[in-house]
């Protein structure tokens, strides 16, 4: 994966950050929530979802968007910020990874973990010490990722996506700085 670059996105990347959240999402949330849910996104609607978002973060306020690229091609995406839940903040997880999510032609590569380290760094640089996510309990290849790349479990949490009840487990990284010390990761290269 040498020959992919990670950037920060651009107005125009929307479209191709929509096809890969939907695709990511059908391939990682199958069997984990229902069908009905899977199915209630498109490329189109996560297109003009990141279109909002990337206009926000173009106007100073928002999130950072990155994307992994390669040949014109986006095969991942993340997005770092603020941490937005109030609880993890209180305990002092003051940044957050909100999306991160790699095409299934890229997984297996080492591109995950360039762009989650690469989003560490961001939110370093933004002055957020520590961070935290979630994901979805049943998703136990992030999980597994998040732990190997130094995640602790936090806590549990019930979440509501469009009248669906979803399980979460939040994961934090207390020291960002430790995090990215090259021996820091629990899974080799």
């Amino acid at each position: 994966m040498s020959d992919v670059i990670i950037r920060t996105a651009r107005l125009e990347d929307a479209e191709g950050i929509g096809h890969v959240h939907v695709a990511a999402w059908q391939d990682s949330y199958r069997g984990i929530v229902p069908e009905r849910l899977i199915n209630a996104y498109t490329p189109t609607g996560r297109a003009r979802r990141w279109s909002e978002i990337l206009t926000a973060a173009q106007s100073g306020g928002g999130a950072l968007v990155r994307v992994a690229e390669a040949n014109g091609e986006i095969l991942g995406f993340g997005c770092a910020g603020a941490q937005r839940d109030a609880h993890l903040a209180k305990i002092g997880y003051a940044g957050e990874v909100s999306a991160l999510y790699l095409h299934s032609s890229a997984r297996g590569r080492g591109l995950g973990r360039r762009l989650m380290r690469k989003l560490m760094a961001d939110l370093l640089a933004q002055g957020h010490g520590s961070m935290a996510l979630w994901v979805l309990k049943g998703n136990d290849r992030a999980r597994a990722f998040y732990w190997a790349m130094g995640g602790m479990y936090l806590m549990d949490r019930e979440d509501e996506e469009r009248g669906v009840v979803l399980y979460d487990e939040a994961y934090g990284w207390s020291d960002l700085e430790a995090a990215l010390a090259p021996s820091s990761d629990r899974a080799s290269d």
